[in-house]
């Protein structure tokens, strides 16, 4: 019987892991996996540490950029573990230090799930990704081509943006903010059309580029 590959997956957002997740099994190559998730270096640090054998890691960029004590060639150094780094949009510069630094490939975080399970399985055998940049026709499809801030939402549709960014469900979120279901649902659907998104994953990726997901931490 076919040993499960173990998959480590490093992202901020609980929305975004799932994604991942479904992604490596959605696609036309099947991977048999076990997944653990973390949110933060810090977890990242110490699940490579307690827990070895990881076949593959997957991680969110960002999660880099806020500890400048770390660099790509430093994740490498520090985890030895194949790994795919998740951006929110491919320069030649990225892919240049990815390169460098021993990271076996880079996918746009707006892929589509088929790629993320194709781009997963190539690294899990052995492979490596290195996309090629159109610059005439490169785009970053989740962001949004309008400028949206906090005045174009109540204090309670932020509240909305806030839990969903958690991971939380409508139930959760009624519970919680002591409303009705249906409210969350008419909230809801005003904050996709505000952001032009058809879903929660691309809600929290719309929220980042827009700044919108910083704002309502501070």
């Amino acid at each position: 019987m076919e040993k499960p590959h173990k998959i480590l997956i490093a992202d901020r957002y609980p929305l975004h892991r799932e994604g991942i997740k479904l992604a490596i099994t959605s696609g036309p190559e099947y991977v048999l996996y076990t997944a653990h998730c973390v949110s933060g270096i810090d977890e990242l640090q110490s699940q490579v540490k307690n827990n070895s054998g990881y076949h593959l890691l997957i991680i969110d960029q960002t999660l880099i950029e806020q500890h400048p004590e770390w660099s790509l060639k430093h994740l490498v150094s520090n985890t030895c573990i194949t790994t795919l780094l998740m951006c929110d949009q491919l320069t030649d510069s990225l892919i240049s230090d990815a390169r460098h630094a021993g990271i076996r490939g880079v996918v746009e975080r707006s892929a589509s799930m088929e790629r993320i399970n194709k781009v997963t399985h190539r690294l899990l055998k052995g492979g490596s990704y290195w996309p090629k940049i159109d610059k005439n026709t490169r785009t970053t499809p989740v962001a949004p081509d309008h400028c949206v801030s906090l005045d174009d939402f109540t204090d309670q549709q932020l509240q909305i943006i806030r839990l969903i960014i958690d991971g939380k469900l409508n139930k959760q979120i009624s519970y919680q903010l002591g409303i009705h279901e249906s409210t969350v649902k008419y909230h809801l659907t005003n904050i996709y059309r505000k952001f032009q998104v058809r879903s929660r994953t691309q809600l929290v990726v719309s929220a980042r580029h827009s700044g919108v997901t910083d704002q309502i931490r501070l």
